[in-house]
């Protein structure tokens, strides 16, 4: 399927709807290190920009879960409220309210959203979700200036690992990533508290997340050392 990246961020969302829900996706099996057979047979040189973000889409989309209300995703983490809806749209980033205003114009009260007062629909949900995308995919390009260089799967995690915020929250991690350090980048990722303590906070999707985002960055680690 070939979107424009107008198609993705602008209204036009019936392309997208369904794929970055997971509607008509199998399952993901957290923690999995396995790719598709399918998608390790694509001809990565020949995908368009756009064919790559509804790749991040999909692999990142099983991890965040879809929620059409407000909900606080650190459930049992008293100094910390993360007020989030969608696929994982965080409302108390700098930018949600304008970034509202962005996807939905007057569509959408973000005040109403924020205070549980409204909900999201599905395909509001889909329309925020590929706003979201490009933006997390432009921060590890920025991140990692070798981005468009790594093999897919691998963009994939990094990709991931910026949507939750990982990636920017390590600045050793990014150090070694960028050194071609990708085994001792591996390791230095699951280090954080949060990897440690998130089942304990009513987290506990955030650890197979990173392992399986790890496991990434292992495989492509042992792929250098054969070749």
């Amino acid at each position: 399927m070939s979107l424009t990246r107008r198609d993705l961020i602008g209204g036009g969302m019936s392309a997208l709807a369904g794929i970055v829900a997971g509607r008509i996706l199998a399952p993901l099996v957290y923690g999995s290190d396995d790719l598709e057979e399918s998608q390790e047979d694509n001809q990565e040189e020949n995908l368009t920009e756009q064919e790559r973000l509804m790749a991040y889409a999909r692999y990142i989309a099983p991890f965040e879960g879809r929620e059409p209300r407000t909900y606080d995703a650190r459930p049992n983490d008293p100094d910390v409220y993360e007020p989030t809806i969608g696929v994982g749209h965080y409302l108390g980033r700098g930018d949600s309210r304008e970034t509202f205003r962005k996807v939905f114009g007057n569509a959408v009260d973000w005040d109403a959203i924020y205070q549980k007062r409204a909900s999201l629909t599905d395909e509001q949900i889909d329309r925020l979700f590929a706003h979201d995308i490009p933006t997390y995919v432009d921060r590890a390009r920025a991140l990692l200036p070798n981005f468009d260089n790594l093999p897919l799967y691998l963009q994939e995690a990094l990709v991931n690992m910026a949507y939750r915020g990982d990636l920017v929250e390590s600045p050793k991690t990014i150090k070694l990533l960028n050194q071609g350090k990708f085994r001792e980048a591996a390791v230095e990722y699951t280090k954080s508290r949060e990897y440690k303590t998130c089942e304990q906070k009513g987290m506990s999707g955030i650890k197979p997340r990173m392992d399986s985002n790890r496991a990434r960055i292992l495989r492509y680690a042992e792929e250098l050392r054969r070749n």
